[in-house]
């Protein structure tokens, strides 16, 4: 069903009745608004002085909670910066950190530097041991003069003696005294010393000692030696020179070295000299 559209007579009576609604409306509160003032007025002129004030009034209970605004406030402008701290304490030292990789090696070897300035001279070292003397060849053309030591069949027997490299125990003297002897090395050039003792063993080696005229500190003439040989065999020393101070009579004895365990029993001791 279609909707009338009305004729221009009715809007003309539909639009002359809207006015005269607008006008009443505004009569109407122009006349609140003077009814109002009219109250106001009155009200004010039949008030008498003001009384003084009363007691104050029991704080009533607070009210509910308002609810949030809808809107945040602008924010604020930045303030200046302030001013910078005291500088605090030292930290206590982190923990070691892991060793990182070895880089690779430089392409290029750099250039060697100039040779450095010679140091200045080290102090003198501690004195060394006594070395030995190499016989003259024409030394080893005389004739050899052997001189007995000592000698038995059974042996003497030097308990358990040591090494000056081993932490307990040293070298001993044949007991007794048995092998202290007066020789002379006058026009002697060459010393050696043969031996013989009851075990097989390279640990057991025998040294010939000797003191100069008018001292009373040992000097070594033939060092240390000894082979792993057949209990009994012989056993012979290198030659050794003679220096030109001991060519004369000296007082010898012969010391005896070990494992500190075996004990060793020595059946002679032979000096030869040229």
């Amino acid at each position: 069903m279609r909707n009338r559209i009305p004729a221009p007579d009715e809007l003309d009576i539909i639009k002359a009745k809207i006015n005269r609604s607008s006008v009443l409306l505004v009569e109407g509160f122009l006349g609140l608004m003077l009814f109002l003032l009219v109250v106001a007025v009155f009200t004010n002129s039949c008030n008498g002085p003001a009384g003084m004030q009363g007691i104050q009034g029991v704080v009533g209970p607070a009210g509910p909670a308002g609810e949030t605004g809808a809107t945040t406030g602008v924010p604020g402008i930045a303030g200046n910066p302030g001013d910078p701290g005291l500088r605090g304490p030292v930290g206590p030292a982190g923990v070691q950190g892991i060793a990182g990789p070895v880089g690779p090696a430089g392409a290029d070897t750099g250039i060697v530097g100039p040779a450095g300035p010679v140091g200045p001279i080290g102090p003198a070292g501690p004195a060394g041991e006594l070395g030995f003397l190499n016989p003259s060849p024409s030394s080893l053309l005389l004739p050899n003069v052997n001189q007995i030591l000592f000698f038995q069949t059974a042996g003497v027997v030097v308990e358990n003696p040591g090494s000056t490299s081993l932490p307990t125990g040293r070298p001993k003297e044949i007991p007794n005294r048995m092998s202290r002897r007066t020789i002379d090395l006058s026009d002697k050039g060459a010393i050696r010393l043969q031996w013989a003792h009851t075990l097989q063993s390279a640990a057991i080696k025998v040294q010939l000692e000797y003191q100069p005229a008018g001292s009373n500190i040992w000097r070594v003439l033939v060092p240390f030696f000894g082979a792993d040989l057949s209990p009994y065999a012989n056993q012979t020393s290198s030659w050794y020179g003679i220096a030109a101070a001991d060519k004369t009579e000296v007082f010898v004895r012969v010391m005896v070295e070990g494992d500190g365990v075996l004990d060793p029993a020595i059946t002679y001791v032979e000096v030869d000299a040229r």
